[in-house]
């Protein structure tokens, strides 16, 4: 991890106003959580931002590891308290895995001992399961899902049909793969064209095939629509959304595309089921 690099990428996403910062346990080995606690937790005071991280269950043995699990995730970032704890990568193998080690009564606990301020979970399966796990589970209070434009459809990733659920049972929505790890801002010829006709000013996004930025397709002011702003349109087009996860080279842009963010727990809705969207990956 280029720390400094990631520091400045910090800077600038708190400086147009945003706060919510996700990890998980499992990234880049772990090296994820001290990274944030080295570019934000030891730079920032603790009530001008929010943490994320997750609990993975794919490689437990015993149900005692979620405590050490949890207590390395705090040290790691050197933090007393995470603002949201989510369960990792939710489908319906995982979670009989988290059923049968208690999985959500540990989360629950973490709540009410004040270790951590909101609990939810990532999925990766059908609305079928989705619901399901809802209707089981309503401590739950937000719930992340992949959703852009090329999986709003999908049978397999099934973002619409998922979203419609979360809203179903009222529960904000974090958005992971709006631009799909990058695929949708670098686009093959005849896909561009395709968007030509449906905006004129359409443009191709200046990353090349090596993701590295083209300089003269990143002006002070952006007079034309490109790729990633075509990805991130069409999630506000589709979602009650107000933010966007982002990445490296993308994130000014982004943030001049979706506006300011929420300032604390409180903004993100959990009382009225609004849905928040953007958050800074380490």
């Amino acid at each position: 991890i280029d720390i400094e690099q990631t520091k400045r990428m910090v800077d600038t996403f708190m400086a147009k106003g945003f706060t919510y910062f996700d990890t998980a346990y499992v990234y880049i080995g772990g090296k994820s959580e001290v990274a944030l606690k080295e570019a934000v937790v030891d730079r920032y005071p603790r009530d001008s931002f929010q943490c994320a991280t997750k609990l993975p269950f794919w490689d437990m043995k015993e149900p005692s590891e979620m405590e050490t699990v949890f207590q390395t995730s705090l040290d790691r970032a050197g933090l007393e308290y995470y603002d949201f704890y989510l369960l990792h990568g939710l489908n319906a193998e995982v979670v009989k895995k988290v059923d049968a080690f208690g999985g959500w009564d540990f989360v629950k606990g973490l709540k009410e001992q004040g270790r951590v301020k909101h609990i939810g979970f990532s999925f990766h399966d059908t609305a079928e399961v989705l619901e399901s796990i809802l209707q089981a589970h309503p401590e739950m209070e937000f719930v992340q899902l992949q959703i852009n434009y090329v999986d709003w459809e999908s049978e397999g990733v099934q973002s619409r049909k998922c979203y419609e659920v979360a809203r179903k049972y009222n529960k904000p929505v974090i958005i992971m793969e709006p631009v799909r790890g990058g695929s949708l801002a670098i686009m093959p010829p005849q896909v561009q064209e395709v968007f030509k006709k449906a905006e004129p000013d359409f443009r191709p996004l200046g990353i090349d095939q090596n993701c590295h930025r083209q300089s003269q397709f990143f002006p002070e002011r952006f007079d034309h629509v490109d790729a990633l702003q075509m990805a991130l349109m069409g999630l506000v087009r589709h979602v009650d959304t107000r933010h966007v996860h982002t990445g490296e080279h993308q994130l000014p842009k982004n943030m001049g595309i979706v506006g300011r963010g929420p300032q604390s727990a409180d903004d993100f809705g959990f009382a009225h089921g609004r849905f928040l969207l953007f958050r800074l990956a380490l």
